[in-house]
């Protein structure tokens, strides 16, 4: 059986695919380190936390389709603070 989801995509994917994998977390994490002051707000300290025990249970088991909804809410809150829309 899949120990956990990085393990099975390491097995399916290799190398490669555990770096491909493993981006967008990447991203979010510096993001999240670097814009902390903005996005550690009221509304986003909730999907924060989703986003860490959706991680605590990547580790565990499989990912739940909550990590990738708060993966995806995340980048693009970084994204307009990055880069907003009136300059």
């Amino acid at each position: 059986p899949v120990v956990n989801e990085l393990s099975f995509t390491g097995v399916a994917m290799g190398v490669p695919g555990i770096l491909l994998f493993l981006t967008p977390f990447i991203y979010v994490f510096y993001g999240m380190y670097e814009y902390r002051e903005k996005i550690l707000t009221e509304e986003n300290i909730f999907i924060v936390i989703s986003l860490l025990g959706s991680v605590i249970a990547l580790f565990s088991n499989e990912a739940f389709y909550s990590l990738y909804l708060c993966l995806g809410i995340l980048y693009t809150k970084i994204y307009n603070i990055k880069y907003p829309i009136d300059k």
